[in-house]
């Protein structure tokens, strides 16, 4: 007895019903389903779950990791075929390729129930064409669901052919992936095993599998006959929905030769579970590649409800102004467009149609109307599965428990707030703890305020404050998170090396994963983790980045007292990595803007605070090049004198006679900004800095010293008030070194009276038209 090929849409009422029905009618031997096939737990789908649940299958490898999805909700035709097979005591079997087997592709994780073969078929557009409807969803509602009384007969030829059909127009124009392909050899080949065992008096074997398959399925060798005409097609199917008989043969054809794949990497690890899943993930208008749109809507359906109930409840539930003679208004439009559209009853679009008809009286300007997105959002349900108990879970989510549990930080379903105080080392292992789950993704662990470490806040006594919430979530994304690790901390690394591989490659993003190391106390990084990091530093080619990596790696190395990172001797060898290639990247620097400045005193603050383990002859070799350079910024050469007098070269510098270089009004505000970035404290150990200044200022003309007026005012900003004072005292006291002083201003008591109350009228006119002349706060 040959098998019996059921072609499916996943996730689809009408094929679940159909499946449930010939499993009872035809009793067969075996049923076999499409879904992976090593997952061999079949008594834990018996079990009471709340659905919708999924299969998660993960691999890691070295040539990566990736994981797969194959969700169920009760009106799945595969889980249908689940519980029926179970009821009848029939046994069923999973005949997917494993996805382990599979070549390693993107790592983040895919539905296998995916229809998007068949909805990008050639075939899809002339009939919907024929049919006069509008979308693949729209076309399989008109075909299958709408109508609920089709003949099981039928409606097993009618997915027939529309599924035949769809493949043929297919292989005519090499749309058949060679991911499909090989996934349809395994399936043949488990379809043969489980024919060869089935004795004479058994059963057929009923064959449940995604409709786009089914043809290359029932050919022993898979070989398709490619067709390449629409219109005939569509007409075929179109008379076939009128519920004529397709009476035209199989095609007999010569399969086309097909390479062998290349053997997959041996696996380090690979796992299988199931995990829970949610009406917002199953939606194929949320972006899900298998979903028939709105699954609330197809469940209430399959539970009896009436769509215009749905839609009501919704709008009621929601507190939606709509008035008793509205929602007749929109019940009598529904039916309307139902009767006038053939529909043996009202259907989703018509009810959607109908709400939009009667009931959105505003202008719409391209958002969501709140009534129409109510019922959009009781279309999609709000149904989250949940595993019964007794279900296998990975290694990691056992550990997960252990963890939380042993630091008091379970989520419960009321939300708590946890303080810590990271300088007690208790709290801060508890921390660590939330750190690494956070930054697994799992929901419901959120840190919400706290000691900022990447822009070094709040450090007099550093804290964090985190809320603990249980989700439906959470367990589901600890058994997604399998893919990483067995342990929480094996994971947290092996999170924190994919991000530092395939996130934002640069250099501030490899110190800012290692800040987040230190916070999870990860400080061992692990070889692959620590690679990854050394080559973000030695390609990064900015050197503003480069340097503000260096800040913060030289916080964790020398000044961290709550992380535990300092004298790390994996952050300490970053932090060399950093040094050598911002150094050099320095020597390729021009321009000299505050963010270039900024860097450069990193660099130089990295090697007198950790002199020990960086190198001073490339940097100062490099800092004199650039001061020497007169094609390079004035700021920067002003920076590099800085940095030289910082180091201790100041004995070579004479400061005071290469200013005359930079006495053009465009640089002599420049060169002292970049000067005094890094080395402000020049200008008082060296009092013949300033009287050069003076004397150059001297030289200026009104209109040249307005030019320089604002870069100067810019430089002078760094010393604070005292410091200014000792500089303005220095200058007057030039007579000293033959300078006159400067004659003394009388001036009566009544007189500067007088002047300070005019000032202060004339500064309080000025604010009130927004102009500042200075800093009215420096004396």
């Amino acid at each position: 007895m040959e098998p019996v090929f059921v072609p499916v849409r996943h996730h689809s009422p009408a094929c679940a019903r159909l499946v449930r029905a010939l499993v009872a009618e035809l009793k067969p031997s075996r049923v076999l389903i499409e879904g992976p096939s090593d997952y061999t737990r079949h008594d834990e789908l018996q079990l009471p779950h709340q659905l919708p649940i999924a299969i998660y299958t993960f691999v890691r490898s070295a040539e990566g990791r990736s994981g797969a999805y194959y969700p169920f909700c009760e009106y799945s035709p595969e889980w249908q075929a689940i519980r029926a097979a179970g009821e009848h005591g029939i046994p069923f079997a999973f005949i997917d390729l494993p996805w382990a087997a599979r070549p390693m592709r993107d790592a983040a994780p895919q539905s296998r129930y995916g229809d998007g073969p068949m909805r990008q078929a050639r075939l899809v557009e002339a009939l919907c064409a024929e049919l006069g409807v509008e979308g693949f969803d729209a076309l399989w509602d008109t075909l299958f669901e709408i109508d609920p009384d089709i003949p099981h007969a039928e409606l097993l030829l009618r997915l027939r052919t529309f599924c035949d059909e769809l493949r043929l127009t297919d292989e005519a124009s090499d749309a058949v992936s060679p991911a499909d392909l090989a996934r349809e050899t395994f399936m043949r080949a488990r379809i043969a095993e489980a024919q060869a065992v089935r004795g004479p008096s058994d059963g057929p074997l009923l064959v449940v599998t995604g409709g786009y398959h089914t043809l290359a399925l029932t050919r022993p060798d898979g070989a398709v006959e490619p067709r390449a005409g629409n219109e005939d097609t569509a007409e075929s199917v179109a008379r076939s929905h009128a519920g004529e008989v397709r009476t035209q043969g199989r095609p007999t054809e010569k399969a086309p030769e097909q390479a062998e794949p290349e053997p997959d990497p041996e696996p380090e690890e690979a796992g299988i579970a199931l995990t829970p899943y949610s009406f917002e993930r199953l939606d194929g208008q949320t972006g899900y590649a298998a979903g028939m749109p709105s699954p609330g809507f197809y469940q209430a359906l399959w539970d009896g409800a009436e769509p215009l109930h749905i839609a009501v409840l919704a709008l009621r539930e929601r507190k939606q102004a709509v008035s008793t003679a509205d929602l007749i208004s929109a019940e009598a439009m529904a039916r309307g467009l139902s009767a006038l559209r053939g529909h043996a009853r009202v259907f989703r679009t018509d009810v959607l149609d109908g709400v939009r008809l009667a009931l959105v009286k505003d202008a719409m300007d391209g958002s969501q109307h709140p009534v129409l997105g109510a019922v959009l959002e009781a279309f999609r349900g709000r149904a989250r599965g949940r595993l019964a108990e007794g279900t296998q879970r990975p290694p990691l989510v056992h550990d997960i428990e252990r963890v939380l549990q042993n630091e008091n930080l379970v989520p419960e379903p009321v939300a708590r707030s946890v303080e810590l105080l990271l300088l007690r080392p208790a709290e801060r292992r508890a921390s660590s703890v939330l750190h690494r789950v956070a930054g697994l993704g799992l929901r419901g662990i959120t840190l919400t305020e706290g000691t900022d470490f990447a822009a070094r806040k709040d450090l007099v006594e550093p804290f964090e404050r985190w809320s603990l919430h249980w989700t439906p979530e959470f367990e589901g994304d600890a058994i997604e998170a399998a893919l990483y690790g067995s342990t929480l901390r094996e994971a947290s690394l092996e999170r924190l090396r994919e991000r530092a591989e395939h996130g934002t490659r640069d250099a501030e993003t490899a110190a800012l994963l290692c800040l987040q190391a230190a916070q999870a106390d990860l400080g061992e990084l692990g070889e692959s983790l620590f690679q990854s990091l050394v080559t973000l530093l030695r390609e990064e080619a900015d050197f503003v980045r480069l340097a503000r990596a260096l800040g913060h790696l030289l916080y964790l190395v020398r000044f961290d007292e709550a992380l535990g990172s300092a004298g790390d001797e994996r952050y300490a060898a970053l932090l060399s990595e950093a040094y050598d290639r911002g150094t050099w990247l320095l020597a390729a620097t021009n321009t000299g803007n505050a963010d270039v400045v900024d860097g450069l005193s990193r660099l130089v603050d990295a090697r007198l605070r950790c002199a020990e383990r960086l190198p001073l002859p490339p940097l100062l070799d490099i800092l004199w090049l650039v001061l020497n350079d007169g094609a390079r910024d004035a700021a920067l050469r002003g920076a590099a004198a800085g940095a030289l007098y910082a180091l201790g070269e100041e004995g070579g510098l004479h400061i005071a006679e290469r200013v005359g270089s930079f006495a053009l009004p465009s640089q002599l505000g420049d060169f002292l900004s970049g000067l005094f970035t890094l080395a402000r404290e020049v200008l008082r150990v060296d009092p013949s800095l300033m009287l050069r200044l003076d004397e150059l200022l001297l030289t200026f003309s009104d209109d040249d010293f307005l030019a320089a007026l604002p870069a100067l005012r810019l430089a002078f900003s760094f010393f604070p008030p005292r410091e200014k004072h000792h500089l303005i005292d220095q200058l007057m006291r030039r007579v000293e070194d033959g300078g006159a002083p400067l004659a003394p201003l009388a001036v009566g008591a009544e007189r500067a009276a007088e002047a300070m109350r005019l000032e202060r009228a004339l500064l309080t006119e000025l604010r009130q038209h927004g102009v500042a002349l200075f800093d009215e706060d420096t004396p």
